[in-house]
Parts: C-alpha cells; sequence; structure tokens
C-alpha cells in the first residue's frame, strides 16, 4: 500500500528534498491460526533493513475494530532479502531465522475483522490491510494518506490466511489479496503461492486433432476452475487470436499428471487421448505456422508461456506474453507437428523446447524428459539419528525432481532383502546446477529443513547403520531408473551379491570403514562413474556438510576406481578401498576389509590394467607392475594404509594398486583384493 498522500504532506512540511516512491515492504499475510502472526515481504531489488519499523493489529466481532497490539522490530534485526519475508507472531514456538516474537498477543480470531498498519522507522504508515468481515465501509483506524479500495470477503466465517497471492501486487485495493481457511493456504516464513502455479504447458501439437497438453509439476493436484488459455496463431499474416479456452468447473491437473486440452468436442468432455478434455474450440493449425499459448490463472496472473515462430520474424516473447511469466530465445527451429519440452526443469526459455517430426507423447511425459533426467545421483545417506538421502545434480542446468521416486532396501543378519522406504519426492525447488539437494525423512512434505538445502520428504526410511544398503532414483512416476547405489556394511558383497539393481551400471564392493556401525556414506567424487570407488562410508552422527557439496568433492576429477576382483581367501575376497582427494601432495588412505589376521602381505603398485595368472582364477591386474612394498597384516580382519601422493605430478595420472596376502586358507596359498585404480588429477 503506498502512502503517497501522507509522504507529499511529509515532503511539504518538511522542505525534504525526496522523491516518494511506492514502499519497498509491503504486509504479506496475516494468519489467524496458532500462533496468530503478520508477515511482511520486500518486493525491492536490494536488501532492506526494517529496524526500528512497527506493526499494529486492529480487530473486532463486530462495527469498528479496536486497537490489538503494536510491535517494533527489534534494532539489528537481519535485513530482509530482495524477495524474502519477515514474521512476527505471539509465541515463542518456531522462531528463527525470518520469524520473530513479538511479546506481546496478536488476537487475530476466525470471524473476526482485522485490520494491520505497517509504518517505516520514521513512524510514516507505508500499508494497510483491512479484513471488513464484519463492517461495511472504511474504517477509522485507516491512516491518513492511506487508500483502500474493495471488501475482502466479507461475511466469511472463517479465516486462516489471508495472503498477498505471489507476484505481490500492490493497488491498494481488496482485490490484491486472497483468503484461505487454514494458514497452510498461506506459507508462513516464506514467498506466498500464487494459486495454480505449478500447471505448465508441456507439449502443443498441430497436426489432425490438435491439442495442448499441460503438466504438473507438483506433488499436490492443481484445480483449475476458472483458469484460462489463450491461444494465438500466424499464417504468414500475423498472429490471431482464437477464441480463448475457460476451464469449466471441477476440471484438475492430478499431483505429477497430465491433462491434454484436445481441439473442438462438447467444452469439458472426456477427449480421445489419455487424460484429455476437449476445448470446443476448432484450433485450425498445422506444422507450417507460428503458435503462441499463454496459459493464466483465475486471477488472470500468467502460469506459463510458449511461442513457436515459424517465420522467424519475432524477437524472444511475442507480444501476448503476461507476467509474471517470462520468456527469452527465440524457439522457430525444427520441422513437424510435435512441439515438446526436452527438460522437467522450467527455465522459461526457448531451450526448454524443441520441434520434431516425433510421434506426439501426449498425457505423458515426452521421450527427452525422461532422458534427461540421467543427470540426478545419490550423494550422500545418513543412517543415524536423522535419516535423509542427498541428491547431486552433475548437469549444467537446475533440475526440478518433484515427482521423482527413491526405493531403498536394507539387509541385516539374514541374507534376505526387506524394503527400506519408498516414496515420491515432493515439490520442492530445482537443484541448482552442480548442487545439491537434502530430503530429509518425515516432517511435512516439502517444507524447509534445519540443513542448507534441506526439504522434508513426508515419508520415512528405515535406516539402520548396521545394515545393508541398496537405493535405486526413478525419474518422475518411477517411470525411469536413473542411480544406483550399494553400500556393505560388514558381510562380505561377494557373499550376499544385491538382487535390486533394476539395470544399472554398477562396478566394486563399498564397504564400512573397520566394519563397525557407520551413518554417513558419500560421494567423494564430483563425476558419476557407477563405481564403488566413488563413495566413503564412515562416521556416526550427521553427515559433514548435509546440504552442501561434501569435503571430498573438491570440483577435480580425481577419483579410485575399482575394477576386477580378487582372490577368495579365508574371510572371503578382501576388498580394497581408498579414501581422499587423490591430488599432488594429498594425503589419502588405502583401506582393506576381510584380510587374513596375522599374515604377509604385498602391495603391488602398477601402471596398467594388464593380467597376470598367478593361480587357477586368480590374476594380478596392475601390470605393468612398476614396484612392491612389502608388508604384514595385523590382528583383525581389517586395517588402513595412509599416503601421500607425490606432488611433483604436473599432468593427469593413473597408478593402479592390488594387495596380495599369503593364506593358508587359499588352496594355493595367496589370496588377493580387487585391483583399485587411483587417478591423481591437476
Amino acid at each position: 500500500m503506498r502512502s503517497t498522500l501522507a509522504c507529499f504532506l511529509l515532503v511539504s512540511l518538511f522542505a525534504a528534498p525526496a522523491v516518494c516512491q511506492p514502499s519497498q515492504v509491503l504486509i504479506n499475510e496475516l494468519g489467524a491460526d496458532t500462533p496468530d502472526f503478520v508477515e511482511i515481504v520486500n518486493v525491492g531489488a536490494t536488501p532492506i533493513d526494517v529496524s526500528g519499523w512497527k506493526i499494529e493489529t486492529y480487530q473486532a466481532t463486530t462495527g469498528q475494530p479496536l486497537f490489538d497490539m503494536s510491535w517494533t522490530i527489534p534494532a539489528g534485526t537481519t535485513p530482509i532479502p530482495a524477495g524474502g519475508v519477515l514474521v512476527g507472531q505471539d509465541s515463542t514456538t518456531g522462531v528463527g531465522g525470518n520469524i520473530y516474537y513479538t511479546g506481546v498477543n496478536i488476537f487475530f480470531i476466525a470471524g473476526y475483522s482485522m485490520e494491520v498498519i505497517l509504518y517505516d522507522a520514521t513512524n510514516t504508515p507505508v500499508d494497510y490491510v483491512f479484513h471488513n468481515k464484519n463492517l461495511v465501509g472504511p474504517s477509522v483506524n485507516q491512516p491518513i494518506g492511506i487508500t483502500w479500495t474493495g471488501t475482502l470477503v466479507a461475511g466469511t466465517s472463517s479465516q486462516g490466511a489471508i495472503y498477498r497471492p505471489s507476484p505481490p501486487v500492490d493497488t491498494d485495493a481488496a482485490a490484491d489479496w486472497a483468503i484461505g481457511t487454514s494458514a497452510a493456504n498461506g506459507s508462513k516464513g516464506n514467498p506466498n503461492p500464487m494459486p495454480m502455479a505449478g500447471a505448465l504447458i508441456n507439449e502443443f501439437y498441430t497436426g489432425a486433432s490438435a491439442a495442448v497438453e499441460l503438466r504438473n509439476s507438483t506433488a499436490s493436484a492443481i484445480g483449475l476452475t476458472n483458469a484460462t488459455l489463450l491461444t494465438f496463431t500466424d499464417a504468414g499474416g500475423g498472429l490471431v487470436a482464437d477464441p480463448p479456452f475457460v476451464f469449466p468447473a471441477g476440471v484438475s491437473i492430478p499431483a505429477n499428471g497430465f491433462l491434454v486440452l484436445e481441439a473442438g468436442g462438447v467444452a469439458g468432455s472426456p477427449g480421445t487421448y489419455p487424460n484429455s478434455i476437449y476445448t470446443g474450440i476448432a484450433w485450425g493449425w498445422n506444422g507450417s505456422m507460428s503458435v503462441e499459448i499463454v496459459l493464466l490463472n483465475d486471477s488472470g496472473y500468467g502460469l506459463d508461456y510458449v511461442i513457436y515462430d515459424h517465420f522467424g520474424t519475432i524477437a524472444g516473447a511475442g507480444p501476448n506474453l503476461v507476467a509474471p511469466t517470462t520468456w527469452t530465445g527465440d524457439f522457430d527451429m525444427g520441422t513437424g507437428d510435435t512441439h515438446e519440452r526436452v527438460q522437467i526443469a522450467d527455465t522459461n526459455t526457448a531451450t526448454d523446447w524443441a520441434k520434431n517430426t516425433n510421434a506426439h507423447s501426449l498425457g505423458t511425459y515426452n521421450p527427452p524428459q525422461v532422458s534427461g533426467t540421467m543427470g540426478i545421483v545419490f550423494n550422500e545417506f545418513n543412517m543415524g539419528s536423522v535419516d535423509y538421502v542427498e541428491l547431486l545434480n552433475t548437469t549444467a542446468n537446475p533440475v526440478d525432481v518433484s515427482g521423482y521416486v527413491i526405493k531403498s532396501w536394507y539387509m541385516s543378519t539374514t541374507g534376505t532383502w526387506s524394503n527400506d522406504g519408498n516414496g515420491t519426492i515432493p515439490t520442492v525447488p530445482p537443484i541448482p546446477a552442480g548442487g545439491v539437494i537434502c530430503l530429509l525423512e518425515a516432517g511435512t512434505a516439502g517444507a524447509a529443513g534445519a540443513y542448507p538445502n534441506s526439504y522434508y520428504l513426508g515419508w520415512s526410511f528405515l535406516f539402520v547403520s548396521s545394515d545393508e544398503l541398496e537405493a535405486v532414483l526413478y525419474g518422475p512416476l518411477g517411470i525411469l531408473p536413473i542411480d544406483f547405489v550399494r553400500s556393505y556394511q560388514s558381510e562380505n558383497p561377494n557373499k550376499w551379491p544385491g538382487t535390486n539393481n533394476p539395470g544399472l551400471p554398477w562396478t566394486g564392493a563399498q564397504v564400512c570403514v573397520n566394519q563397525v556401525s557407520a551413518d554417513i556414506i558419500e560421494r567423494m567424487t564430483l563425476v558419476e562413474r557407477d563405481n564403488a570407488g566413488d563413495w566413503k562410508r564412515q562416521g556416526t552422527g550427521v553427515g559433514t556438510t548435509p546440504g552442501a557439496l561434501n569435503p571430498l568433492q573438491t570440483g577435480s576429477n580425481a577419483y579410485f576406481s575399482h575394477y576386477g576382483t580378487g582372490c577368495i581367501g579365508a574371510y572371503n575376497i578382501p576388498v580394497l578401498s581408498g579414501t581422499g582427494s587423490p591430488a599432488p601432495g594429498n594425503p589419502i588412505t588405502l583401506e582393506m576389509t576381510f584380510t587374513p589376521v596375522a599374515a604377509p602381505m604385498l602391495i603391488c603398485v602398477g601402471l596398467g590394467t594388464g593380467s597376470l595368472p598367478m593361480n587357477p582364477g586368480c590374476n594380478l591386474q596392475v601390470n605393468p607392475l612398476a614396484f612392491t612394498i612389502p608388508f604384514s597384516t595385523g590382528s583383525t580382519t581389517y586395517m588402513t594404509l595412509p599416503a601421500t601422493l607425490p606432488a611433483s605430478v604436473t599432468t593427469p595420472f593413473d597408478i593402479y594398486v592390488q594387495v596380495l596376502y599369503g593364506d593358508a586358507v587359499n588352496p594355493w596359498g595367496i589370496s588377493s583384493t580387487n585391483p583399485l585404480q587411483i587417478h591423481i588429477d591437476v
């Protein structure tokens, strides 16, 4: 709410050489819940310090609202970032971050009229909202210079969240606001939702039985009653509008699902495509015309937009783009009738789209979207007091993993794999390029967690640190397997092979350090090699960097990689792994599990992967051999050997290590580990 008149009076009285502008901070949400709260939002492009600003509230069952409370935002309050919010609430529960305790009661009750006034640090009123539930006409509390028009849901029996839909609009009117029946309709502590947000144009088809496919990019159904689809076509003489399609009452898109709008028929009746309804509009489209499509919510805000410029005459967005939707780039290449998104993420750019002669995939994911999921991989598991799974985006673009599926299994001492927790990832922010997201078990699905980049799944894992683990990540709706991890705790991986891999590549055995309970399983590299050598399992408690890259993910291409297999001995086949970042001058650790006890050993270091037979079924696989180091094992079946890599290496270099043991259990007297590649990266 702008205080233009009040500002003018102040400037006139004090001759201030200033230009009054609309307030950078607005009232954003009121919560009549437990606790009651008021939220303000920074709509500017820079952070703003609101220390010393004041919020006043008024309420009444009938008649003029009466004074309720006044709260001055404390000095030293963290500035509100651009687009960010600050909450004042009347309870100490949940205080922290951008949520503050007012120290006084806010008496918001369902069925009451409510008024809120926001003052800046000079005590100038800058914004105002009036939920005139039980009063027709203006309030006596409305500050001079503040305007207010319209009626904000007068006569509604209850309210839990009164909020500005995103993006915040300030026209000094009730029309700027929306109202819900519970606080869940808003988003306390976060920017408010825009009604129907998450509905995207996913594909359009210009052949016979033309159609537009919408996709729900969220984990909750989206109702589209009174939303509007605008379409425009250009056959060479300029864009011409088709009749608008207004969505009938009750039409919705299921969570992570699709709705196809088909040309012709009786509007709202089932169409011939999967998950389709007819529009009643005869779209006379073909593959040789430009097509512009605009999806609006029931308030007329832009939800999504696409333009195919067949003639190459429009640079960027066309003339019918509706805010807050944006569009950059030129989608003007290709032939055929199928126009489809090529990735799950929505970047509002022409690169999201492609035109081709492929058969359409109306009613389901487009083939490029499914194949485009392959850059998301597991990055960390925690099996301690806080179970979580962390995902890494190895691509150069943000990727939305909402709707992806995680499946996991565990094995204790029975030798039988059991389900460890399956579920769908709720609506969460996209993972930035090269970034991670930490998915915490249980909680409120999609709610932010305590760690950076962390969000609750709303469902639980059964992780136990003493168990073996296998996990598979699937793309949307569980259609395509994307990544697989196998981690063994103490049982020999060669004794109980996994059975849950849906056919994804995987090499080697990743085993817990010292065969003790280990809560943390971390990827050590940024590059996915589907190899146990990429992983490290050790430690207890919470991971060292949940919600961020792991300490050993240095950004280089240094790595350990298992290959081949060892030779069976007293405790089955010994396993050789490495931890650390193998860069010049760095310390690393070689870890050996299932070794014979108090036995002679020979560390073989080679410069290649050539194989030399030692006895039937057992090969030395680090040839040509560079040197050997004699050693002996200890009193347990586990041991580590620290080493420091030479600092003189100036170009990427590979060395290969395999350890041989004197082992009386082996008929030939020798057992050995798997060979291990150490790629030293500069």
